[in-house]
């Protein structure tokens, strides 16, 4: 039993963690995600890491950044909640692409681009 525990233990600690990956960023990089969202209609968000099957498209009202009182940290608001880049997509030449990878991040897990149905 103890060594099951210890493997179950190790196997857990060599998984990787993807959550927030660019959810609280520096302000520079949030003021030019907002830039970048700014006139979209529309995301989409989508978390691949978290073994989702889909994501969900939003409509976009308000898009702000925001001071998260976290060493210096800001975040991208749209709708008042905060996002993060690396699992939020906009609609380019009829394709999903990554936020992330748009602003020249290189997020973990997730694909550049992604179709939906």
């Amino acid at each position: 039993m103890k060594k099951l525990c210890i493997l179950f233990c190790c196997a857990v600690s060599l998984t990787p963690l993807f959550a927030d990956q660019f959810a609280y960023i520096e302000p520079d990089l949030a003021k030019r995600a907002a830039k970048l969202l700014e006139h979209e209609a529309e995301i989409y968000i989508f978390c691949e890491p978290c073994s989702e099957s889909h994501g969900q498209i939003e409509k976009v009202y308000s898009i702000e950044t925001a001071d998260v009182n976290f060493e210096g940290y800001h975040e991208v608001r749209i709708n008042g909640k905060g996002i993060d880049l690396a699992y939020t997509f906009i609609k380019r030449d009829g394709k999903w692409k990554n936020a992330a990878f748009l602003l020249g991040l290189i997020p973990s897990g997730v694909s550049r681009e992604v179709s939906v149905r």
